[in-house]
């Protein structure tokens, strides 16, 4: 976490030689520090709870985090998350266009990110503060789902209720409200299959990658803008081949021709 948010600074903010950048460095890595530790804290604390509840949600976290990148339980993990995530992405942009299709008029659309359009290093920093929050949720979906479940004794009403906690706010801060209430649905359902079927590393991949997706201005011309955009599709690229990689534990891609091959 404070690697990703550090990086994020000296790659997004502008810096000048001069004595007032060593201030802005010191203001900044204890803000770094301050996040990291309070995560730290905050995962030493409920970690063990969940390790005791339901140790799969981070069996392909802990393999990750102890570096075990050729897991294919990890590759699997993250290859899952990257499809999810396209699959919310999709069904998120039916919902939004579906009122066009019937004849009304579209809402607003969703605001792309400006880091995402000034340069490659601004795309940079905004994706690794973006890992830094996908992180950060990711933990926090975690465990809320699981001190819903501790105290309700059911997977299904911790999940409506977990669904209603992060639900009703967007849908009320919202003006078309029918259209938000689907799309967040849509996400909520996305994030809490993940979150019980497949664990915490899953859920942060999905989250970072649509997140990557609805910020980029992702296009096929050569625009100004073209270049970030394709890094940002170069980077879920990336992921997604070596999730798929990962997972097949170093099996062909292909599968073999016969038994004896």
């Amino acid at each position: 976490m404070f690697v990703t948010l550090f990086a994020a600074w000296l790659l997004g903010a502008h810096h000048s030689p001069s004595l007032s950048e060593f201030g802005l460095f010191l203001s900044f890595a204890s803000w770094a520090l301050f996040v990291a530790g309070g995560l730290w804290a905050l995962y030493i604390a409920l970690e063990p709870f969940v390790r005791r509840q339901g140790p799969k949600a981070i069996v392909s976290w802990t393999r990750l985090v102890n570096g075990d990148f050729r897991d294919p339980i990890v590759g699997r993990d993250v290859l899952v998350g990257c499809a999810a995530a396209a699959v919310i992405e999709i069904l998120q942009a039916v919902i939004t266009n579906a009122p066009g299709w019937l004849g009304h008029p579209l809402p607003a659309p969703d605001h792309v990110d400006p880091r995402s359009i000034l340069g490659l290093a601004t795309t940079a920093a905004q994706m690794l503060s973006n890992v830094s929050i996908s992180v950060f949720l990711g933990f926090a979906f975690l465990f809320l789902l699981f001190v819903l479940k501790k105290i309700f004794k059911s997977t299904p009403v911790a999940a409506a209720i977990f669904a209603l906690i992060f639900g009703v706010a967007n849908v009320l801060q919202n003006d078309s409200r029918v259209l938000a209430a689907a799309g967040v649905s849509v996400f909520l359902a996305g994030m809490l299959v993940l979150l019980i079927r497949f664990g915490l590393l899953a859920t942060v991949v999905a989250y970072f990658v649509l997140t990557e997706l609805g910020a980029a201005a992702l296009t096929f011309r050569g625009t100004w803008y073209a270049a970030p955009a394709w890094m940002t599709a170069a980077v879920i690229g990336v992921l997604v081949v070596w999730g798929f990689r990962t997972s097949l534990g170093g099996q062909p891609v292909f599968g073999r021709l016969s038994p004896t091959d």
